[in-house]
């Protein structure tokens, strides 16, 4: 996406550094290293990185350094690579040429040969920012020295360099054009490879919807992937929904190919081929959690083609960066140490993260020190102040040890370099450092600065710093100084500029936000014409809470709240609730929407919407707002909400004993499945709750098998309803078929009880000696310090449930991490019970934006199955805890305390609980359970112990 300049280490971990490979199929020979001692009949298979890798004839497969090999079989890689080059300089493997056969593309299929010929004109480009920080992109050669490439991927670049498929690399001199309202560039090399050929632009600018197409990049890191999709639309910038056109900032007749070929973070850049490998786009951005990327169409990039041909001169790096910023130029004594910087951080990306502490990974701790140093050899200077800058940059957001750091630097800048005009970048350095020496300095810059431009940054500096470290909701006083402060900015009439944005326009953006978009003011007003012709409006209910949704059909998020706000339109009457719907869509695509029953309440369509969404401030989808009675926000969300929605609505709405809905309380449905065919239904199916977010105290919907008794698909009994925020976990034992409307009313009294662990009784530890993998002294592979030494062993009590723990237990794997161990076990149980308990947590990382990250599956006598997803956050959390421990909405603190690695983090608790999972069906047998993982991210589930139990 489109950003301005960026001064900042939120990027340091970010870069990747892997590079390309020389994929070759040979026979198998003798391969030997230098002192005869290793040798081993093997195929060689690729050149990447420095690295042979080998397959022996068993099958298996070895990596060696090129280093270690003989010299002869040095030599006959080195051979091996000239030939893949020469086939690729052939003319008869690459796409585009008149001598290329017509059995090389088939039903419209690039033959493997000839992508593997492109795919070595296509490159990784590694930048680094002014502070060190690294990143990656995709791009292409188009011409003698000339990649073509994504504006966006160099726009922080202070140097790049170019890695082609064989490992070899090149320095970027800068770029001969750029296009930042079509997001391209065109960069010079210093020299390209021998044998690779620049890639031909499609000539014919018309693309058929559905034809195949190929993308070529680096997604994610993984270098030169190549994969295929069709062309899905066509569509301008001025067509595309309005707030994807905000975030963009193209230029309205840019012209845009949907694809549904892979492009993800790293792909940007990488070219987009028809069937005979011409370029017809260059991959550029994608809608998140979707399918939808979007490339540039080829036709802009031969037009920037056409004017580089008259550039006189480059465009250095910085592209962007602002004249008076105190890092540009870079003085020579600072360009060696973020040299340093840069290596090692290529050192830190090969390195096995699981096993090192980030703490002590951090470059803060090596590097803080000596900014400080080569600041106090010379003091005064330009040198010190681009080292003071540099320093205050890595203490603001490095560890917990180097902040203390953070005064006596603020100190020194205060010192000597007070009237420098680029004080107002060290006031935004500032932002994240919370510490009183930080607010003061900045007071001090609003009040004494030299330059009006510093004291107008210095004031937007403090009141973002000041709203993002206040209190929700923020205290009147904090609201007045922060609204004081941006007054003063925007009376300022200050020209400076942040990221490209002016300083004023994002102060009167703030101001309007504090003003009216956080919790706990009256939102802007909201009045317009719903779909069907109705007003609607924020004033029209007074007394009514009300939940304004921004939202898209073609946002996968969006789609996933649909389902709980079809729930609460079930749940609560309009007297009650009222949900009105703000849409980025058109009046057409809402209506079929409301058609096929995704959406059943008032709905704002484009135009209309268009000025809401400008008004509230809308910058991603879904965005949530929820009023209470009195028209003052309560809750706010950006993104997918999940359950703490439901937690939110629940607790607004919380029951007086007088709601009603339907005749009956205003309560959730417990719903019992039943594989009885014709079932008579005993009041009419409501919306069950989104199935996208179960909550372990309802009762789940068991998954049975289709049976020609069951389908198309089992009927459903429903009990009276219970309120939403009530616990509803004691189970009905016997869900009876044919139970009257009395006996049904008489199993939700007792099921709406909430959890009473006293009623827990005849528990069974279940036995895991077959399942488990991991020590409980020794932890992880890899993280020997992070282990459960303390946890108690044998038959235990814990949370009121008692655990048999051995001296190892069940870890499971992740995405990203401890992926040596199994996604899934099974557990044999061979029992009827009400509930199971399990001794849990995870190591948690990052979760790739999913909310459930493992799934217990009941599997019956029967051979029927019940899958309950666990959710991070409710069910089972990360085993590390900062502050004191809390139970979770499914799940009790059972075991606390501590092991050397977590000791290194002040303040932080090693922390186990005791999760309850109901069984939905407990009067039948269960005959084992599965506890698998959801490779949510780097989120790794584990398992001590479980206990089956009933529940009275």
């Amino acid at each position: 996406m489109q950003g301005g300049w960026k001064f900042g280490w939120w990027a340091v971990l970010i870069g990747s550094w892997l590079t390309g490979a020389v994929c070759i199929a040979d026979e198998p020979r003798l391969w030997s290293d230098r002192s005869g001692k290793f040798s081993t009949q093997a195929e060689f298979i690729q050149l990447e990185n420095g690295v042979v890798r080998l397959r022996k004839n068993d099958g298996s497969v070895i990596d060696v350094p090129l280093s270690k090999l003989s010299p002869a079989d040095q030599r006959f890689v080195a051979r091996s690579r000239n030939a893949s080059r020469s086939r690729g300089d052939s003319g008869t493997v690459r796409f585009g040429d008149r001598n290329q056969s017509k059995a090389s593309v088939r039903d419209g299929n690039a033959a493997a040969g000839d992508l593997d010929a492109i795919a070595d004109s296509v490159v990784m480009i590694s930048t680094n920012d002014i502070m060190g920080a690294s990143g990656f992109g995709s791009g292409f050669v188009i011409g003698p020295n000339w990649i073509a490439t994504n504006h966006h991927v160099v726009e922080q670049a202070m140097r790049a360099e170019v890695r082609f498929r064989d490992g070899t690399t090149t320095q970027v001199q800068g770029c001969v054009a750029i296009d930042e309202g079509r997001d391209l560039a065109i960069l010079k090399v210093d020299s390209i490879p021998a044998g690779i050929r620049p890639l031909q632009s499609r000539r014919d600018a018309s693309l058929p919807l559905g034809m195949s197409v190929v993308a070529i990049g680096h997604p994610q890191g993984f270098s030169h992937t190549i994969s295929r999709g069709n062309v899905n639309a066509l569509r301008r910038t001025v067509e595309l929904p309005m707030t994807v056109q905000q975030d963009l900032k193209a230029n309205a007749n840019t012209n845009w190919i949907q694809t549904d070929a892979v492009i993800s973070n790293g792909s940007s850049g990488g070219p987009i081929l028809d069937s005979n490998g011409a370029v017809i786009g260059i991959a550029t951005w994608i809608i998140p959690g979707e399918q939808l990327g979007f490339a540039v169409h080829v036709s802009h990039l031969v037009e920037l083609m056409g004017q580089s041909r008259s550039a006189k001169k480059l465009i250095p790096f910085p592209l962007h960066a602002p004249t008076d910023h105190p890092m540009v130029p870079l003085e020579d004594e600072l360009a060696k140490i973020m040299n340093q910087i840069s290596r090692r951080i290529e050192e830190v990306m090969v390195r096995d993260l699981e096993s090192v502490d980030f703490e002590d990974l951090h470059l803060a701790k090596e590097f803080v020190p000596r900014f400080r140093e080569l600041a106090a050899s010379q003091p005064k200077t330009r040198v010190a102040f681009q080292a003071l800058f540099a320093a205050l940059q890595l203490a603001a957001t490095g560890p917990d040890s180097v902040q203390p750091q953070t005064e006596p630097i603020i100190q020194q800048l205060r010192r000597d370099h007070f009237r420098e005009e680029g004080m107002k970048y060290v006031a935004f350095s500032l932002v994240p450092v919370d510490h009183d020496a930080a607010r003061d300095f900045m007071k001090e810059l609003v009040q004494r600065g030299s330059h009006a431009d510093t004291k107008a940054c210095s004031a937007l500096a403090l009141a973002i710093h000041l709203k993002n470290h206040s209190t929700e909701p923020m205290k009147d006083e904090d609201r007045e100084l922060v609204m004081r402060l941006l007054k003063y900015v925007v009376n300022s009439e200050t020209q400076a500029e942040l990221k490209g944005e002016s300083i004023l326009e994002i102060a009167e953006s703030i101001h309007h936000a504090v003003e009216h978009l956080t919790i706990g003011v009256m939102p802007p007003a909201l009045a317009a014409k719903t779909t069907d012709g109705q007003s609607v409006s924020l004033d029209a209910k007074p007394g009514v809470a009300k939940l304004v949704v921004f939202s898209a059909s073609w946002c996968g998020p969006s789609e996933r709240l649909y389902p709980h706000l079809r729930y609460y339109r079930h749940l609560y009457n309009e007297d009650q609730l009222q949900i009105i719907g703000v849409y980025g869509d058109d009046k057409q695509t809402v209506e079929q929407l409301q058609q096929i029953g995704k959406v059943n309440w008032p709905s704002i369509s484009q135009p209309a919407s268009d000025a809401i969404f400008d008004l509230w401030q809308v910058r991603s989808l879904p965005t949530v707002y929820l009023l209470d009675q009195d028209g003052v926000i309560q809750f706010i969300s950006v993104g997918y909400p999940g359950r703490r929605l439901d937690q939110e609505v629940s607790k607004l709405l919380a029951p007086t004993g007088n709601e009603k809905v339907a005749g009956t309380q205003a309560v959730p449905p417990v719903i019992i499945v039943t594989p009885v065919p014709q079932r008579v239904e005993l009041a009419p199916r409501p919306e069950s709750a989104p199935t996208d977010a179960p909550s372990s105290d309802v009762a789940s919907t068991p998954t049975v098998a289709p049976t020609p008794e069951t389908a198309p698909a089992p009927k459903v009994a429903v009990t009276p309803k219970t309120h939403l925020s009530e616990k509803l976990d004691a189970p009905d034992r016997n869900p009876s078929p044919t139970a009257s409307a009395s006996s049904s009313m008489g199993s939700a009294d007792r099921i709406a009880k909430a959890y009473d662990k006293s009623l827990v009784h005849d528990s069974r530890p279940l036995d895991l000696s077959g399942v488990v993998n991991c020590g409980l002294d020794s932890g992880n592979t890899g993280m020997p310090l992070d282990h459960l030494r303390g946890v108690p062993k044998g038959d235990v009590t814990m949370a009121g449930i008692p655990f048999q723990i051995l001296d190892e237990f069940v870890q499971l794997k992740g995405r990203y991490r401890r992926q040596q161990y199994p996604k899934s076990v099974s557990v044999p149980v061979d029992q009827a019970f009400d509930y199971l308990f399990m001794l849990n947590g995870c190591k948690q990382w990052q979760m790739d934006g999913q909310s459930f990250v493992a799934t217990v599956t009941f599997v019956y006598d029967d051979g029927t199955k019940a899958h309950q997803l666990l959710t991070y956050g409710e069910h089972l959390s990360d085993n590390w805890v900062f502050g004191e421990p809390q139970d979770l909405p499914h799940a009790e603190v059972a075991w606390t305390g501590t092991n050397e690695a977590i000791q290194k983090k002040p303040g932080w608790t090693l922390t186990l609980y005791a999760m309850r999972v109901k069984n939905p069906r407990p009067e039948q047998t269960v005959r084992e359970v599965i506890y698998e993982s959801n490779l949510a991210g780097a989120i790794a589930p584990f398992a001590v112990a479980m206990t089956v139990a009933n529940y009275d």
